[in-house]
């Protein structure tokens, strides 16, 4: 079977035709080159499958260094050589942006170390009590005793004991400046059980956290996180800035890759607009690279979040103001016009409501951080629109081996 595209998931991908109805999806494959494969399902429009071989396998082919590669969903891209994903995660960006008609010039890939990049990690309890990894396509928990990808540091929690059958999450989350691990334990209940087994730990940081509710959700936010040992935080150090992390907030899972990204954006004159600033880490990071007095005002929509922001402010002694509110009802103030704009959307990008806001902004310039080349290029399309250009694209490889692409753009007034 001769695959011709990249799914957004990073299978390669034989699309449907006249003859065939259903398009393929095949993990381990690389778009042109002809390989067996084998079917492992199939859904009313897509078959599963995984490559078995390839009488001429393609030039950025490599052999997955991870036993645990067919069965984790973790590294789909694993099997591709560093050339050959820096080439696919640049055509995704140019392929999404000349779906919206726009041909615009891409920097190469600000590229990354391949092992030992991950400061994060998200280990799922299954109903034995094995602490692991849901398997790929599927969520059934597997136990992962080794793991490239992730920090040295937090290798060892890969290989903890089995935990009461009560939990349903644990999340290690390292700091790259001091080294410190804060463990957030999430159950559905506090019990004894789980009492004891936060006792045995010797993370620097243990924090509880109570989830009864159904699904996938790693947190339920209306409960609180409880402090069992340590501060509950990490904290990092971008230039002279200080930034907390707690239990439940973002933080790039690549700490050295968001610092390069952060060095690399331009520097504010006199006053900043973030929007979805989260715990305000863009922030802290522009003004411990500007030598002059800055103006912050930050919007996120949640909360603790904002709350988080101010906490990291007042740390760094900021002048700023943090407000939590949804992105579509914020208002900027007046004095703030023609400032300069970061923006740092979920998955779902601006959207219109959002485009129309920045564009009455008249931002000077504008930063877009985006994680989705296909609603990036959606947003960009409008912004151009509504009387803007692109200065720059710059594309970051912030998850090695994986197809997810952080892309930063900077908009001028036309």
């Amino acid at each position: 079977m001769l695959p011709t595209a990249w799914h957004p998931d990073g299978e390669a991908l034989v699309p449907s035709s006249p003859k065939d109805p259903l398009s393929t999806r095949i993990f381990g494959g690389i778009p042109g080159e002809e390989a067996r494969i084998r079917i492992l399902g199939a859904g009313k429009q897509q078959r599963y499958a995984h490559w078995r071989s390839a009488d001429l396998p393609s030039p950025d082919r490599v052999l997955p260094d991870c036993p645990h590669y067919w069965s984790c969903g973790g590294c789909p891209w694993m099997h591709l050589s560093a050339v050959g994903a820096a080439v696919a995660k640049v055509g995704s960006l140019h392929a999404a942006l000349l779906k919206e008609g726009l041909d615009l010039r891409v920097e190469a890939l600000r590229e990354a170390e391949r092992e030992g990049y991950r400061h994060l990690l998200k280990l799922q309890v299954g109903d034995d009590g094995i602490l692991g990894a849901y398997g790929r396509n599927s969520h059934t928990v597997q136990e992962i005793p080794h793991c490239k990808v992730l920090a040295p540091a937090l290798r060892p929690l890969l290989r903890l004991p089995q935990v009461p059958v009560s939990m349903r999450v644990m999340v290690a989350r390292l700091s790259s400046t001091n080294g410190k691990v804060m463990l957030t334990l999430v159950s559905r209940e506090w019990t004894k059980d789980v009492e004891h087994y936060a006792s045995l730990l010797e993370e620097d940081s243990i924090v509880y956290h109570q989830n009864r509710r159904e699904g996938d959700g790693l947190f339920d936010y209306t409960q609180p996180f409880l402090s069992l040992r340590g501060e509950p935080w990490i904290e990092e150090q971008v230039g002279r800035a200080k930034i907390r992390v707690g239990p439940g907030e973002f933080y790039q899972t690549y700490p050295a890759m968001a610092r390069r990204l952060w060095e690399e954006l331009p520097l504010p004159q006199g006053r900043l607009v973030d929007l979805y600033c989260g715990v305000g880490a863009v922030s802290m990071a522009l003004w411990g690279r500007s030598s002059q007095k800055l103006d912050i005002f930050g919007v996120e929509e949640g909360e603790a979040a904002v709350q988080r922001a101010r906490q990291n402010a007042e740390l760094n002694g900021v002048d700023a103001s943090f407000v939590a509110q949804k992105m579509a009802e914020v208002t900027i103030p007046a004095d703030y016009a023609e400032s300069m704009v970061v923006v740092n959307p979920p998955r779902k990008g601006l959207e219109a409501a959002g485009v129309q806001k920045l564009i009455q902004l008249r931002p000077q310039p504008l930063v877009y951080i985006s994680c989705n080349p296909t609603t990036l290029a959606r947003d960009l399309r409008m912004l151009l629109a509504g009387g803007m250009r692109v200065s720059s694209i710059r594309p970051y490889d912030m998850f090695p081996q994986t197809p997810h692409l952080e892309t930063v753009v900077v908009l001028e007034m036309a």
